[in-house]
């Protein structure tokens, strides 16, 4: 006879220790932070247009107050002393006139000799009467090391035509275009990158004579005036009073600075492997006021190995330069002429801002804010 087999007993579920649910919250959280990482550090170019913006305070030297708007200087007629012919006797003879201090020649006159009537462009150069430009390409072996490299010769008749702008006409987090897209709708003769500000939400900041941050930054910058003068300051060497109140017309915040203030290479850099290492190189150098200098280097390829930052540096004080200062590089350096790139970047990536050559009458873009 077969037995009854017993209704098995329902199966108890099995509870979770504490320690399981805490690390299982632990690894969610570490997922979701990898994904917010991945995203806002390592794809910047993705991010959409509409990011938070930055609004900039205007702080260039303003304009000649119109005629109107000056009170004329009259005397009221009760007070006015009537005119009197003074006697002979009394008249003190006129004083000699002193000749007048000399006014030191315009940019436009200093560097005639390298601007031209009317425009005139090659493959390799760009003149105007407001603008020269003259790129140098080269090969050669530095340190035994074989390198590429340009270097852009600049003459300027008026400040406004050194410029910088932002990717999307705006300061947005993240943002980046190709360097061919913002040259084009900047009205660029030249272009390379700059120091990708867009990942910078502090520290001190002018573009263009508009003031975005006002605080002191944790790393070298430079200084471009409204006079045309170019300065670098070591980190916390500087007061930002002082140089807002010096009229900035440009201020970068990447570095290091390359010189020293007789203008040789600085002998020693912060100890980073980025610094220390040979990588694509891109600067900006400062001979007077009206005449600069734009590099870039190759590097990561097997004939053009890149240089470090001390060799950047040595490279800008045999230039002449009596400032230089150090931009974004890696892939991010490039150089464009006239709508081409002139560069082989190592890689391709997008921009956050470029500094660029133009014509003084070009457009201002409309930066959104």
């Amino acid at each position: 006879m077969a037995r009854k087999q017993e209704p098995a007993a329902p199966r108890r579920k099995k509870r979770r220790s504490v320690a399981g649910l805490v690390a299982q919250d632990l690894l969610m959280t570490l997922a979701f932070l990898c994904v917010f990482a991945l995203f806002h550090h390592v794809l910047p170019r993705w991010q959409p247009k509409t990011a938070e913006i930055v609004a900039p305070v205007s702080i260039r030297t303003p304009e000649t107050v119109p005629p109107e708007t000056v009170p004329p200087e009259t005397v009221p007629p009760e007070t006015a002393a009537p005119e009197t012919a003074a006697p002979e006797e009394t008249a003190e003879p006129s004083p000699e006139p002193t000749s007048e201090p000399e006014t030191p020649p315009s940019w436009r006159e200093r560097f005639s000799e390298y601007f031209s009537d009317e425009i005139v462009e090659t493959d390799d150069g760009y003149t105007s009467p407001s603008v020269s430009v003259q790129i140098r390409y080269y090969e050669e072996k530095i340190g035994g090391i074989p390198q590429r490299y340009y270097v852009a010769d600049i003459h300027i008749a008026e400040i406004d035509c050194l410029r910088t702008a932002p990717a999307y006409n705006g300061f947005t987090v993240y943002g980046a275009e190709s360097v061919l897209s913002l040259a084009a709708k900047n009205g660029a003769i030249l272009a390379v990158n700059g120091d990708y500000c867009n990942v910078q939400r502090y520290g001190l900041l002018v573009r263009n004579g508009d003031l975005y941050f006002s605080d002191p930054a944790a790393c070298d910058i430079c200084v471009l005036f409204e006079d045309g003068t170019m300065e670098t300051w070591e980190e916390g060497s500087y007061d930002v009073d002082e140089i807002l109140a010096r009229k900035p017309y440009q201020i970068w915040r990447f570095g290091p600075a390359l010189l020293d203030a007789e203008g040789k290479a600085r002998s020693s850099f912060d100890d980073a492997p980025v610094f220390a290492n040979r990588h694509p190189r891109t600067g900006l150098g400062y001979y007077e006021p009206g005449h600069y200098c734009l590099v870039v280097f190759e590097g990561r390829f097997n004939d053009a190995g890149g240089l470090s930052v001390a060799d950047f540096a040595a490279f800008f004080e045999q230039l002449g330069c009596r400032c230089a200062y150090n931009m974004d590089g890696g892939a991010s350096s490039v150089m464009a002429f006239r709508n081409r790139v002139c560069n082989r970047q190592s890689s391709e990536r997008y921009l956050g801002d470029i500094i660029f050559v133009c014509e003084p009458d070009t457009p201002w873009p409309e930066i959104v804010s």
